[in-house]
């Protein structure tokens, strides 16, 4: 169990004196670290005129202990959509891309399920996550090696969640077809756009791309996700590395510092060579799409009473009565954060190693108030939404155990529930009998085990220990649309499968 020291947690969290603000800011990530049980961190402080303030935590993995140093590099995961941004916006300064551009015309191989939205739908709505399509995690998940141009076809099936333009509707598919549009008005791929025309002129030489760039790379942090009783290391037989326009960067507290000061210097290197044109750069970090939606993290974020929205490739959002620009990632047993005020000149970046983690919020709050010399600031509000999580967390842990524990399926549903079960949207799971089990392959994943959770529920026995809770990754057997059919959920996602005909 994680048990968090919430009134210390909460006096650490007040803004402190000048003079003490350093060793202050050093406490509170050591706490928050151990309020969470995150075995490893990173954080990057950029200050216009100043040197970058670099700190490091703990180890990069539980299983070897090595330290954690300015150069380790962690997965950012969705902080990678606003590198993709700028590949966008540099091709938009080349006259290769418009904003405005249709996604159909230079790939001739994108559809979803709605012909009007094929036709209509433009980088820009890429971009700015307002295509209105389910989030359909799903479809790559399963598919794990399906990329580029062979995952822009597959998206043909997704439906509408929301009307087109209508609202926020977040995709990690959506960025990944925006890098294969730059791709293809360029000719060469994303990922060589990313390391030629922002790593290298930005100096970011730690940051690779792809999972598979960690090969034989010792300075890495490794995963770690709560498992129901504490956090512990995993690693992952497939990486999950076919979106990498939406979250494929691995990178190092020394290069996320280098990344702050482009964004603080308005889109110039450290030579003053300007990556985008003041016009492209204008473009990216205004907001385009009104975010409704409140919620705990999202007040937490923002001012109360300011609206807050999505650029490319950032949130926007009002703090303190100053504007600020930020973004979350996660997944993989890794959690990141980045934020920055264009008008104070300040910016922070959070690594840790630990899936889930709310106190990198907490973090970047405590270097924006310093930077704004806001003095006094109770943060009970965080401790509690702290406290909240972690409960239900152990609470749906601990129910689980005593209301799902492991039982032998019968010899009925060890004969009925084998088969292969399509959806239009996410292709194809195939649930096949092993003795006395039964395991699921995701469209060309490896077959994963199964385990009862309930009456007519399996549960994925997953690599990474975050799909089993506090929310399990599980398979429902029931009708669909009047047919035998199965419902997979995942991270708060789900699809319909009908049961092909044998």
């Amino acid at each position: 169990m994680i048990r968090v020291a919430l009134g210390l947690l909460c006096i650490l969290m007040t803004a402190w004196p000048t003079t003490a603000r350093a060793d202050a800011l050093d406490t509170l990530i050591r706490d928050v670290m151990a309020a969470e049980a995150v075995p490893g961190a990173a954080v990057a402080i950029v200050r216009k005129g100043q040197a970058p303030d670099l700190r490091s935590y703990g180890v990069r993995d539980l299983a070897a202990a090595a330290p954690v140093d300015a150069r380790t590099r962690f997965g950012i995961a969705s902080l990678t959509k606003a590198f993709t941004a700028v590949v966008a916006a540099q091709a938009v300064d080349r006259g290769l891309l418009g904003w405005d551009d249709k996604v159909s015309k230079i790939l001739p191989d994108f559809a979803v399920a709605d012909a009007c939205v094929t036709a209509e739908v433009t980088l820009r709505d890429l971009l700015a996550h307002r295509t209105g399509t389910v989030r359909g995690d799903l479809l790559w998940f399963n598919h794990p090696g399906v990329r580029d141009h062979a995952l822009i076809a597959a998206m043909r099936g997704l439906p509408q969640q929301d009307g087109f333009r209508s609202g926020f509707s977040y995709s990690n598919l959506m960025y990944t077809a925006a890098g294969t549009m730059v791709s293809s008005a360029t000719g060469r791929s994303w990922q060589a756009s990313v390391r030629e025309d922002v790593l290298r002129p930005l100096g970011m030489a730690d940051t690779l791309v792809g999972a598979a760039a960690l090969a034989g790379q010792a300075n890495v942090a490794g995963m770690h996700a709560f498992d129901g009783n504490s956090v512990r290391s995993f690693t992952l037989d497939h990486p999950y590395d076919n979106t990498q326009p939406a979250g494929g960067l691995y990178a190092s507290a020394r290069d996320m510092a280098r990344w702050l000061a482009f964004w603080i210097a308005e889109g110039q290197a450290p030579d003053g060579t300007r990556l985008v044109s003041p016009e492209a750069f204008s473009e990216i970090i205004t907001t385009q799409t009104v975010i409704r939606e409140r919620g705990p993290l999202e007040s937490f974020q923002y001012d109360a009473k300011a609206d807050h929205g999505y650029a490319f490739g950032w949130f926007t959002g009002s703090y303190r009565g100053h504007r600020v620009l930020t973004h979350l990632g996660g997944g993989d047993g890794v959690a990141a954060m980045i934020a920055w005020m264009p008008d104070a000149g300040v910016g922070v970046a959070v690594m840790m190693n630990r899936e889930g983690s709310l106190g990198r919020l907490a973090i970047r709050n405590a270097v924006l108030d310093s930077a704004l010399g806001v003095k006094d600031e109770d943060r009970d509000r965080f401790a509690g939404l702290l406290a909240s999580w972690q409960a239900h967390q152990q609470k749906t842990a601990d129910d689980a155990r005593k209301t799902h524990a492991p039982r032998p399926l019968s010899a009925a549903q060890l004969k009925a529930w084998p088969g292969d079960y399509h959806s239009a949207a996410f292709g194809t799971i195939a649930i096949r009998r092993q003795g006395g089990e039964l395991t699921a392959r995701l469209g060309d994943g490896a077959p994963i085990r199964l385990r009862p959770w309930g009456a007519e529920r399996l549960q994925l026995l997953l690599e990474n220990p975050a799909f089993s809770w506090p929310e399990p990754a599980l398979i429902q057997f029931r009708e669909v649309e009047g047919v035998a059919g199965l419902v997979f959920s995942a991270s708060g996602q789900s699809g319909e499968y009908k049961r092909a005909a044998s």
